[in-house]
């Protein structure tokens, strides 16, 4: 399953090339995806949990359409593509670390699931918003983030 996620990758860092400005965000998001496969579950419910305690859908969904907007402007849409795929890679593998969920564990691992969907194409996008927008879809695993070293591309 990774196997095939780095045959990919590397086929995106070809598309990149030739543009080392756009590498960086994806290398960093790349790397945020690959680390949600490392998250325990507990800590997937954990951030699931909170989100749906706390007020802001609305404005949540509003950024969220504001980094949409910015992948499409962009002409980020593949590397979008890819790392939808590389979130819901991870989160599957989560998902294998438990056989029997009660229906608040799926409605918080759903939760959590959109966040970590969200935050990773806000570090692809992050350059092109707000930075009240980036902190606000990326604060569920800023702990994660936070982890994340990319080392800037020379060109």
């Amino acid at each position: 399953m990774f196997v095939r996620r780095l045959r990919r990758a590397a086929y995106v860092r070809g598309m990149l090339s030739g543009s080392p400005i756009a590498a960086v965000p994806f290398e960093r998001a790349n790397a945020f995806a690959d680390r949600l496969a490392e998250l325990p579950i507990e800590e997937w419910l954990a951030i699931g949990n909170t989100l749906l305690r706390v007020a802001g859908a609305a404005r949540r969904g509003h950024a969220l359409s504001l980094v949409d907007a910015a992948i499409i402007e962009h002409d980020l849409a593949v590397h979008a593509w890819y790392l939808r795929d590389a979130v819901e890679t991870s989160a599957h593998a989560a998902c294998d670390q438990r056989l029997r969920w009660t229906r608040t564990e799926r409605i918080a691992f759903a939760a959590a699931h959109g966040a970590a969907d969200a935050a990773a194409l806000t570090l692809l996008a992050g350059n092109h918003l707000p930075a009240g927008d980036v902190r606000l879809l990326c604060e569920p695993f800023a702990e994660v983030i936070a982890t994340i070293y990319c080392p800037p591309t020379i060109a």
